[in-house]
């Protein structure tokens, strides 16, 4: 999916049609997903798409099937790094995580984060990578306020602008202390359930802390902020990794972030701490 690579729609041929790709057997599963889910050839072109994309992007089906998804990558320097991480992806026939910013219908960007599979198609063995895609624009740019509010607590210059910032997965110190929650059974914590953590480190896909004891949960809630200006997100533990630290045996929490879910903690009981620091 390189420059040499990728097809420009001018050049596609012979694609299926349009309604019998949305009628196949997956569509009536993955339309009922809340995540954008599409279907990439080896040149990267959208063989298919459930209606998450259209309602999410405004881009109707028809105007998506058969176009490289690189074409709603409008951005030179994304359009390169997630061409560059597709090809790798096929080329190695491995997993893919990433996130980029896709151009909608109404002009504006969302920042949506991938997590693509390499499969074969079944009719001719074909390679396919097959993507689902949450849409994270507010997460993102919540998290590049809070580095640049970092920055400018340490005199340094302030991060990159979310339409400049390009290493999604650069991570930056961050000690301070956030309150969590476990996530139990599916359901999210009610107010009394968070305790104070210190962070280690964050960037716009996750975030890190200590613990005295290896977690007994995956997921969990996270508040960014104070009081009335808090961020409630909800992640997952990818990585736990024991350290010692002044002399003292830690676990540093590895987290990756799913969604931010204030209108949760907005609402009747579920509501959140409230804490200065």
């Amino acid at each position: 999916m390189s420059d040499q690579n990728v097809e420009s729609a001018g050049q596609v041929a012979n694609l299926p049609d349009a309604d019998a790709v949305r009628s196949s057997p997956p569509a009536a599963i993955v339309d009922s997903l809340g995540a954008i889910v599409v279907v990439l050839d080896k040149s990267g072109r959208i063989n298919w798409a459930n209606h998450s994309w259209s309602t999410t992007t405004g881009i109707p089906l028809d105007d998506a099937i058969g176009k490289p998804l690189l074409d709603f990558v409008t951005d030179p320097s994304e359009k390169r790094r997630v061409a560059n991480a597709i090809n790798d992806a096929i080329a190695q026939e491995r997993p893919l995580g990433l996130d980029c910013p896709i151009h909608c219908r109404n002009g504006t960007d969302l920042r949506v984060k991938w997590s693509f599979t390499v499969t074969r198609d079944h009719a001719d063995g074909g390679l396919l990578l097959t993507g689902a895609g949450v849409e994270v624009t507010e997460l993102y740019n919540e998290v590049v306020r809070l580095k640049n509010e970092l920055s400018r607590q340490k005199g340094d210059e302030p991060a990159a602008t979310p339409e400049k910032e390009r290493r999604g997965c650069a991570r930056v110190p961050y000690e301070q202390v956030v309150h969590i929650a476990p996530v139990m059974d599916g359901q999210l914590p009610q107010r009394d359930a968070f305790t104070p953590v210190r962070c280690k480190d964050l960037s716009q896909a996750g975030f890190s802390f200590f613990q005295p004891e290896r977690p007994g949960f995956s997921q969990l809630v996270v508040v960014f902020g104070k009081n009335t200006k808090q961020c409630f997100i909800h992640a997952r533990i990818a990585h736990v990794t024991q350290v010692k630290l002044n002399g003292n045996r830690l676990f540093v929490v590895g987290c990756e972030f799913k969604r931010r879910v204030d209108q949760h903690f907005a609402a009747g009981n579920h509501h959140g701490p409230s804490y200065q620091g």
